[in-house]
């Protein structure tokens, strides 16, 4: 079981959370590409917001600027699948917990 604290993630409470609902498997995922594209786009938005344009303005000027990293980070994580979950990506940008049910 992993035993490992990443900026306040708890990793075991996420691999404890799901046991009720049946075989559950975390895959982490993340690259630096994914990390510029979630920093652009939080500071871009910030900025537009600074120079007092409207919120929907602010929010796609920031998307735009970002869509480039993340199909980069698309295509760096796209070999990834569920069955990949041995290791941590130096960047952490993602959990996703898949549960089969019934």
């Amino acid at each position: 079981m992993l035993n490992v604290k990443l900026v306040g993630v708890d990793f075991d409470f996420i691999k404890r959370a799901f046991p009720v609902c049946g075989p559950a498997k975390v895959v982490y995922s993340g690259n630096w590409a994914s990390v510029v594209a979630f920093k652009l786009r939080k500071g871009l938005f910030s900025f537009a917001k600074y120079l007092r344009l409207p919120e929907t303005i602010s929010h796609a000027f920031g998307m735009t600027a970002a869509a480039p990293f993340a199909m980069i980070a698309s295509l760096l994580e796209s070999d990834r699948t569920l069955d990949d979950i041995s290791h941590l990506p130096r960047k952490l940008t993602s959990v996703t917990v898949a549960i089969n049910v019934g």
